[in-house]
């Protein structure tokens, strides 16, 4: 009875255990002295395969060496001399399992009564998870490094291959790839060419340095599609897809498309070669191979745009800067282009440089004579107003150069003012403007002088002129009066030298009254009224004038005037004038035939017409026929006796009243003057 109580007591007691070990979350297995498992609960099955034939009992633990070599050591050690362990840390290795489980081991012997080790329980703690965690968080921490790798490389490259080759190199080694390509559109269309590649120790380099997205549609779409392309032998691929990786060799890839302003820019392409089937690059890593990449294109973005930056600023003369007001009211610069060197001798960095030696624009560079100026001119920029200012500068070589300044100011959220402009060298341009001036005033004194010539010449020249031809033609009165009383005729040479005084003396008197009224016209001082004026009766008072020339030549003056007479705005004196000069100018050239004057009234305007039968002129003769002293024909000039200042005379007259005058001609068969005069409007 006895026996039979304590043989109760012992299988309630291994039930107990049993239903204990089968229960708790841990893995346990027991295994006998020679490391036959003799015992293995429910979680240990869940974390080995639930599957008949995944069963461990009755085999081998050192046969199945499930643990790797180092948790096996630790059991021969603990079932030889029962040595206890805990905590190793080991992936579990079974046949056809690709993904990785990460365990803990714990081990302890299990004793005879007389001391004898009879065996030995294991622990086995499922840790993936956390292992995972761990994982993903080095992983992580690893592309934050290369992140932070990337935009050290911003700062430290001195070219854009500089920066390419070290970019490739950090994506790499962040990816774990075997080879990493940076590839960048070429100038034709879809033609990508290989600017910096990173091969691991062992890969061969890159088989091909371009390629032509076109012939992969693959490509194409991850262009369109603005997509990730991830490629890997283990799984269904396009025809093209698998050529593009026969192509590289490998047995994976992601290919990560880089934009610039919307435009596909290149690709970054990560290879991974494997001996097995396996995938390196899992949705989590792509996803941070994507972030990299999204970073490695905005800071690519950079490099290129300050490239192009550097080469505009390059081309042109003018220098940018910005800077800020120190405590002591002077400039800080913050930034300056290399013009700066070239405009005052100075490169950027003295002025760029807080430091002792730093260049103050102010009391160095600023010409003494001009610091007000420009003190006024800070002061607009800091009371937040723009401005610009032209001033003298030294230069480093000791010459005086001038600059135009061209700032804006912008205040901050903590109303700390920095400015931004341009410095333009106008040095050039002060000078010609000097130059200008000088030349300006020395042709005002050359105006004073010639008007003070021209004064003179009207009283010393025109008066007695004027009295020489009064007296010849009261020489010819009292000739033709003596002619009468004696009823004889005097001596035709006394008559002839009458007559060539009074000609001559009156063509030298027109001469010097047109050359006086011609610089009157050039310097602005000749008066014109601007008033209403009846036509006809200025046009009758001109051809009374020349009739007397016209009929002593046999010439017919014909008059063909509007019905109604027309008013137009101008100077009766100086419409006269040109009338006469015109009509003038028609008698010395037309030996035959006639002269025709017309008045033709428009909306606007009225157009009088001198139309003769003489000479004529050629039409290039005419394209310059209203510059002054122009003649067609020198021996025209002897013949008719002219100095070419009359029809440039007109020109300018009706110019200042607002008219014009416009000439038709034919060589050997006359011209026509017309003028055009502004028609008087009906007060409303």
């Amino acid at each position: 009875t006895d026996q039979s109580e304590v043989d109760a007591d012992l299988f309630l007691s291994e039930s107990l255990y049993r239903v204990f070990l089968e229960q708790t979350p841990t893995g346990v297995i027991h295994l006998d002295e020679t490391g036959i498992v003799t015992f293995e609960n429910h979680r240990f099955r869940q974390l080995v395969g639930e599957s008949p034939e995944a069963a461990w009992i009755g085999q081998n633990i050192y046969a199945l060496r499930p643990f790797g070599t180092e948790v096996e050591d630790h059991i021969r050690q603990m079932l030889r001399t029962g040595t206890e362990f805990g905590n190793v840390e080991t992936c579990l290795q079974i046949m056809h399992r690709t993904e990785e489980q990460f365990l803990t081991v714990h081990g302890a012997p299990i004793h005879h009564p007389g001391g004898d080790i009879v065996g030995g329980v294991l622990l086995v703690e499922d840790i993936t998870h956390r292992k995972q965690q761990e994982i993903l968080r080095d992983r992580q921490k690893s592309y934050v490094q290369a992140e932070a790798a990337l935009r050290e490389a911003l700062f430290d490259h001195e070219s854009q291959t500089s920066f390419l080759e070290r970019a490739v190199e950090i994506l790499a080694q962040a990816t774990t790839a075997d080879r990493v390509t940076v590839f960048l559109r070429a100038d034709k269309d879809n033609h990508y060419h290989a600017h910096a590649v990173w091969p691991s120790e062992g890969q061969e380099p890159l088989p091909f340095e371009s390629l032509n997205a076109a012939d992969f549609p693959i490509l194409m779409r991850t262009l369109i599609d603005r997509e990730v392309l991830h490629l890997n032998r283990s799984h269904p691929l396009t025809p093209d897809a698998i050529l593009l990786l026969n192509r590289s060799g490998m047995f994976e890839a992601i290919w990560e498309p880089f934009f610039e302003n919307g435009r596909p820019f290149g690709f970054v392409a990560f290879e991974a070669h494997h001996p097995s089937d396996i995938q390196t690059w899992d949705a989590t890593e792509r996803s941070f191979i994507e972030k990299l990449t999204h970073t490695f294109e905005a800071l690519w973005g950079r490099i290129t745009a300050e490239v192009r930056y550097n080469q505009t600023v390059a081309a042109i003369d003018e220098c940018l800067f910005n800077f800020e007001f120190s405590p002591d009211d002077s400039r800080s610069y913050t930034f300056v282009t290399p013009q700066i060197d070239k405009l005052i001798g100075y490169p950027p960095e003295l002025l760029l440089n807080r430091e002792k030696g730093r260049v103050d624009w102010l009391r160095q560079i600023v010409n003494p004579a001009d610091h007000a100026e420009v003190t006024a001119h800070d002061q607009r920029l800091r009371s937040g107003i723009g401005s610009e200012v032209t001033y003298r500068v030294l230069h480093r070589d000791g010459s005086l150069r001038w600059l135009r300044e061209s700032a804006s100011p912008h205040r901050d959220s903590s109303r700390r003012v920095t400015v931004g402009g341009i410095l333009i060298d106008v040095t050039e341009q002060k000078t010609a403007e000097s130059d200008l001036i000088n030349a300006k005033r020395a042709a005002e004194s050359a105006n004073e002088l010639k008007s003070a010539f021209l004064a003179t010449m009207s009283h010393e020249i025109r008066t007695p002129l004027g009295a020489v031809n009064g007296f010849a033609e009261l020489l010819a009165r009292e000739l033709a009066e003596v002619e009468e009383k004696t009823k004889r005729p005097m001596p035709a040479q006394v008559t002839e030298f009458v007559i060539a005084i009074r000609e001559n003396s009156q063509r030298l008197l027109t001469l010097v009254n047109d050359l006086f009224d011609l610089s009157n016209l050039e310097i602005g001082v000749m008066s014109i009224r601007h008033i209403s004026v009846p036509l006809h009766e200025v046009v009758l008072k001109a051809t009374s004038k020349a009739a007397v020339a016209l009929s002593q030549k046999g010439v017919e003056l014909k008059l063909n005037l509007a019905q109604q007479e027309p008013v137009v705005i101008g100077d009766p004196q100086r419409i006269q004038q040109v009338l006469e000069n015109l009509l003038e100018n028609a008698a010395k050239f037309t030996e035959q035939g006639s002269v025709t004057v017309t008045s033709s009234k428009f909306d606007t305007e009225v157009a009088i017409e001198i139309t003769d039968t003489g000479v004529g002129m050629s039409e290039e003769y005419a394209a310059h026929l209203f510059t002054p002293f122009m003649q067609e024909d020198r021996r025209l000039n002897r013949r008719f006796k002219g100095t070419g200042l009359g029809l440039a005379l007109v020109k300018r007259i009706l110019e200042l009243m607002r008219g014009r005058v416009e000439v038709e001609s034919e060589k050997g068969k006359g011209s026509t003057f017309r003028i055009w005069l502004p028609l008087a409007q009906p007060a409303t």
